[in-house]
């Protein structure tokens, strides 16, 4: 798992872009990575053969894992996303630290409310993920840069569609 996150950061960081964007990307791929391994691996003896990360990430090479796996990386980000922008909206809000401190308490309670809704919103993507995979990797190749792109280009811009049709509904 620990060699997973360490390529995934080494990737992100030849990537560029947003410093912003990339921290809360390389989070919640950490995150995700993290939830899939733990809810793959057995309690039991340390040393078994579950613990084997091919025979955890086995599960996730095809559109179910793929689309589940997706699921829990978009709704890490979209958490993520949203706790970083509150706290710097309520950062340039709020006129004292003791405001900020109480702000930040009240997040962090409320922590589970906004990871729920981040989760659900994520759902959106899940089909799309398991269709996109299926096409793409179903005959064994690896997907393109640009066709990897493409996704995550149409996936964000649906998560972007059903923030902002909360934000007028």
């Amino acid at each position: 798992m620990l060699r997973l996150v360490s390529e995934l950061e080494r990737w992100i960081r030849q990537q560029g872009g947003s410093p912003e964007y990339a921290e809360i990307a390389k989070r919640a791929a950490a995150d995700a990575i993290a939830a899939w391994t733990k809810s793959k691996v057995q309690q039991g003896d340390l040393f078994s053969a579950d613990a084997d990360p091919e025979v955890i990430w086995r599960s996730a090479s095809n559109g179910a894992g793929f689309c589940e796996v997706s699921r829990v990386f978009f709704g890490k980000f979209l958490e993520r996303y949203l706790k970083y922008f509150l706290e710097r909206e309520a950062s340039a809000e709020l006129p004292t630290i003791r405001d900020r401190e109480e702000f930040s308490r009240r997040l962090t309670t409320d922590l589970d409310a906004l990871s729920h809704h981040a989760f659900e919103t994520a759902q959106i993507t899940q089909s799309f993920a398991a269709g996109w995979f299926n096409k793409r990797v179903g005959d064994g190749r690896r997907p393109t840069d640009d066709e990897i792109e493409g996704f995550l280009s149409f996936a964000f811009g649906k998560l972007r569609e059903e923030l902002r049709r909360e934000a007028t509904g």
